[in-house]
């Protein structure tokens, strides 16, 4: 080995163990933090990262409705608890008023009005003089006829003599017998004929139409005058066959109107149809009522509230709790504060509510509103409902 060679051969080891001894010492040199500030440090740090996500959330468009904190995904909404209650089974029918009497006079004879004795909106009475058609003229016809008869029971009675006597043949005594009988047939005639000139109201009532002027030629069958009895009125309405069991004459049913809101008045059964209606399936009804006071009027709608059957024990929902389907009926309930759909049978309903056959059970909280947009399992905030 050369000089040279073994100079290298030991500096190589010199230069190494130089080195160990520089790292050893600037590790030694070097700082060492506090334990305070290493915390102060990583809090810093995750502030940070929390304003740039806070940032980042606020860059971000959000849709609406978006998720907010849980305490704010709450659905409100309102409940009513479910218990067995008694109801009546209730229907209402729309129907309008009748007058209690109607007649519509007509002429029975040809001639002229010589007097018109009312007006439209007049109060008549029960025989109550209306016109006169022609009243003289029968009048004559009728003084003619009874001299006539006077003439023919007259030659009668000298032809019954003669024919005591044998003066008369059978046939001459049956011919005075039939000129007097004919005589006695024809005053009758004018008698009635005199009658019918004189028209006369045959009830108590209100005239609603009158349909001659005095002067005018009447023929027969023509319109005089169309008399109402309104003292009562009559409410007419139909009835589905499955209920027209429940009325019997004599019932007690109340009635409002819509002319009269806020009014109801209590009348009784006059009539139930014995045939249904071919096309409706519905029976006439008619309820009377009283009129005292004139307020009711014939032709106002009317509706006609007839309890039917007595329910006890009954669960029962607003109807507005309910949700239609496509083939079935739902309502949402509240369990451990979420909302759960129940699909329900329903059955009778009245006054709003409905009577529940199966799907709920006594102490379920129904939720009445705000059920529209629920889904399944949505989180709700429940309230009583306000009445």
């Amino acid at each position: 080995m050369t000089p040279r060679t073994r100079i290298r051969a030991l500096a190589l080891p010199a230069l190494l163990v130089l080195l160990a001894v520089a790292l050893l010492l600037a590790g030694c040199n070097r700082r060492e933090p506090v334990q305070g500030a290493m915390t102060d440090e990583r809090h810093a740090d995750a502030g940070d990262a929390s304003k740039v996500r806070a940032e980042a959330t606020a860059a971000v468009p959000q849709p609406a409705g978006a998720d907010t904190p849980r305490a704010a995904t709450l659905t409100p909404v309102e409940v009513e608890q479910v218990k067995p209650r008694d109801f009546t089974l209730t229907s209402t029918y729309i129907g309008y008023l009748l007058p209690q009497e109607r007649v519509e006079l007509r002429s029975e004879i040809e001639g002229v009005a010589e007097r018109v004795q009312f007006d439209e909106g007049q109060a008549v009475k029960a025989g109550q003089l209306l016109v006169n058609i022609s009243t003289e003229e029968m009048t004559v016809r009728r003084d003619q006829a009874k001299a006539d008869l006077r003439l023919a029971q007259s030659n009668f009675q000298r032809d019954s003599s003669l024919h005591a006597k044998q003066l008369v043949t059978d046939a001459q005594l049956e011919q005075s017998r039939t000129r007097r009988d004919l005589a006695e047939y024809a005053l009758r005639l004018a008698e009635l004929q005199l009658k019918k000139s004189r028209v006369i109201s045959p009830l108590a009532g209100t005239v609603k139409t009158r349909g001659v002027d005095r002067g005018e030629f009447l023929n027969k069958g023509q319109l005089i005058a169309e008399i109402l009895d309104v003292s009562k009125v009559r409410a007419l309405f139909n009835v589905p066959e499955r209920e027209v069991r429940y009325l019997k004459p004599g019932r007690r049913v109340d009635v409002t109107f819509e002319a009269l809101p806020g009014e109801s008045v209590t009348g009784s059964v006059r009539l139930v149809g014995l045939e249904a209606d071919t096309k409706t399936r519905t029976f006439p009804v008619e309820v009377e009522l009283d009129n005292a006071q004139g307020r009711l009027r014939p032709g106002m709608l009317v509706r006609v509230r007839v309890p039917l059957e007595q329910y006890r024990g009954q669960l029962m929902i607003p109807r507005y709790a309910m949700l239609e389907r496509e083939r079935e009926r739902v309502v949402y309930i509240v369990r451990d504060g979420k909302a759960v759909e129940r699909v329900i049978e329903s059955g009778a309903s009245s006054e709003g509510m409905v009577q529940v056959l199966k799907g709920l059970e006594p102490g379920d909280l129904v939720i009445v509103t705000g059920q529209q947009k629920l889904t399944p399992g949505e989180p709700v905030d429940a309230r009583p409902a306000r009445h």
